[in-house]
């Protein structure tokens, strides 16, 4: 979206929610900073952003600093880039984007309205029927059982190499354990994933864009400088556990030296034979496959019982 339709969300939300003018500022700035930092495109694969920047937000809340506004701004301008339809042409993403900050932010009934009188598939038109119905219900649409996969599945795709299945409740999965500043509560995962929903069809028009942006945007704003939740509710400091790496590794924490033998071993392998009739090529030959003895213990073995 243009940055006049950032500042112009970033205001509507700032007056729902009553924010004081310095708080309505910080969001406002928030909202057009992303596109300063030239990290594009932001329309799609911008969700461990939005995520880390509510959870920030909220942390900053809790906490009685007011940056929380500048981060909120921040996750709300990718969730308003997410809701942005994307033409092929540049030249047509300009104008679709110009239509947007053109196009006026309707309430529920006049949503309705507009999506009944779209130029859309039925099939299209039903969809976003029922997701503006879902929009409305605020974070109670979202399923306890959808919550929790989205966000396993969030994690899974930055970081597949690490996993545990003795994570503590709704730590992800995924990440390593010092990465984490803190856990995140079920109502905490819940703001995230509606803040990532996605668009219900690939049909849509400039004041849809716009209107569903700002209904998920308000919402995930609103929970975010909520006073109903206390910190516990969101976020806490995570225990001293395991550090989050696979479940081999909790088994054996020599095993990573096991493969950098056989790393090595295999290096010696590939000098060895360019070497051939040479007569480095037994010594070299020799020392790979002795280091592979030490190398096969060490990754197969099993954790010392303590």
């Amino acid at each position: 979206m243009l940055e006049a339709t950032h500042r112009r969300i970033a205001k509507e939300i700032a007056k729902e929610l009553n924010l004081n003018e310095r708080e309505a500022s910080l969001l406002e700035v928030g909202s057009v900073n992303p596109d300063s930092w030239a990290n594009f495109p932001h329309h799609e694969g911008k969700e461990h952003e939005i995520a880390k920047n509510i959870l920030e937000a909220r942390k900053l809340y809790v906490q009685n600093d007011d940056e929380c506004f500048a981060s909120l701004g921040n996750a709300l301008h990718y969730i308003q880039d997410r809701w942005t339809m994307r033409p092929r042409l540049s030249d047509k993403h300009t104008k679709w984007e110009e239509s947007i900050n053109l196009a006026p932010i309707l309430d529920d009934s006049q949503l309705e309205n507009e999506i009944k009188q779209a130029l859309l598939p039925t099939k299209a038109e039903k969809a976003y029927l029922s997701f503006l119905e879902d929009l409305k219900k605020g974070l109670v649409s979202i399923s306890d059982e959808t919550s929790k996969q989205k966000w396993d599945s969030l994690w899974k795709e930055r970081f597949p190499l690490f996993f545990s299945e003795e994570a503590p409740p709704y730590m992800p999965p995924y990440v390593p354990h010092q990465l984490l500043e803190f856990l995140v509560s079920p109502s905490g995962v819940k703001v995230i994933c509606y803040a990532l929903q996605n668009r219900p069809t690939t049909w849509s028009n400039p004041v849809l864009d716009l209107n569903f942006a700002y209904r998920i945007c308000l919402e995930v704003a609103r929970n975010v400088f909520s006073q109903e939740h206390d910190k516990k509710d969101w976020l806490e400091t995570p225990p001293k556990v395991t550090p989050m790496v696979t479940p081999m590794l909790t088994e054996n924490p020599l095993r990573p030296f096991g493969i950098m033998l056989f790393i090595f071993s295999f290096m010696l392998l590939i000098i060895a034979f360019a070497n051939v009739g040479n007569l480095l090529f037994p010594l070299l030959l020799g020392f790979a496959f002795i280091l592979l003895a030490p190398a096969i213990l060490l990754y197969f073995g099993k954790k010392p019982a303590e």
